[in-house]
Parts: structure tokens; C-alpha cells; sequence
């Protein structure tokens, strides 16, 4: 995959990471990541092939892919969950690197090309017609249909 991320992509990727998954232990923050870089390439062969936004997964973006994916997660379930606005904290540093780590391809996906979720004390309409490819931290993940 060309690596072609503008650094404030990177940065708000890593922002939206560390918001997202504050209560998460790291495996939860890897596969969260994992699936924002599933969806951005599913979109982005999707774009290539039907000259059109993925209808659920966006144009390609990789800030697509992560509002996408933030849509999905839903707010962090506790309040201290740190803001995703404040850079300078470990939390930030440590999703920093998990994203560098995903969109470098230096690491392997746990959720096994996972690109959807839902918290596992949840069931949504839609998985109760399929089968998980992992339980990570709070999430089951999904592979395409």
C-alpha cells in the first residue's frame, strides 16, 4: 500500500485513537486501528473500481475511515477518558505510535481483516447474522461480508 498520509491525518488519527479508546488495554487500541486501515482500503479499491465513495466507508481518506470508525465506537463509556484534543500526554504518544505501527504495515492485524465491531456486551441487529473473527479489549470484530 503507497504510504501517502499527511502527518496532520496521522495526528488526528492518533487523537481520535486515543479518545476512543482510553479504557482500552493496547491489544483494544491496535485492533481499533486495525479496522480504521481495513475500512481505508476497502474504500479505496472500491473508489478505484466504481469512481464513487464506499457507501458506508467514505472516499478513502484515511480521515474517513476514522469517522467512520468513531461513528461506530460511540463516545468512551467513562469520563475520564482523555480528550482528543491533547497531544502532549503518554496516551496520545502510545496511540501515536500504534498508527505508525498499523499504516507503516509493521504490524499484523489481529482482528484478521476486520471492519466492523461492536462492544461485546452488545448485540446490534446486524451480528446476530455473523461470526466474529476476535475478541479484542471491549470489541468482537468482524471481516467483510
Amino acid at each position: 500500500m503507497a504510504n501517502n498520509n499527511k502527518l496532520s491525518e496521522v495526528e488526528g488519527f492518533a487523537r481520535i485513537l486515543m479518545a476512543a479508546t482510553a479504557e482500552e488495554p493496547e491489544a483494544g487500541r491496535l485492533a481499533l486501528a486495525c479496522v480504521v486501515s481495513n475500512r481505508r482500503e476497502i474504500a479505496r479499491r472500491f473508489v478505484k473500481t466504481q469512481s464513487r465513495p464506499h457507501p458506508h466507508f467514505g472516499d478513502g481518506s484515511l480521515a474517513e475511515a476514522c469517522r467512520s470508525v468513531v461513528h461506530d465506537a460511540g463516545p468512551p463509556r467513562t469520563a475520564t477518558a482523555a480528550p482528543a484534543t491533547a497531544p502532549t500526554v503518554p496516551a496520545y504518544y502510545r496511540a501515536l505510535a500504534t498508527v505508525c505501527l498499523v499504516l507503516s504495515g509493521d504490524q499484523a492485524d489481529p482482528t484478521q481483516g476486520a471492519v466492523d465491531f461492536h462492544r461485546h456486551d452488545e448485540l446490534p441487529d446486524w451480528a446476530n447474522r455473523r461470526v466474529p473473527s476476535a475478541l479484542i479489549g471491549s470489541w468482537l470484530f468482524y471481516p467483510p461480508d
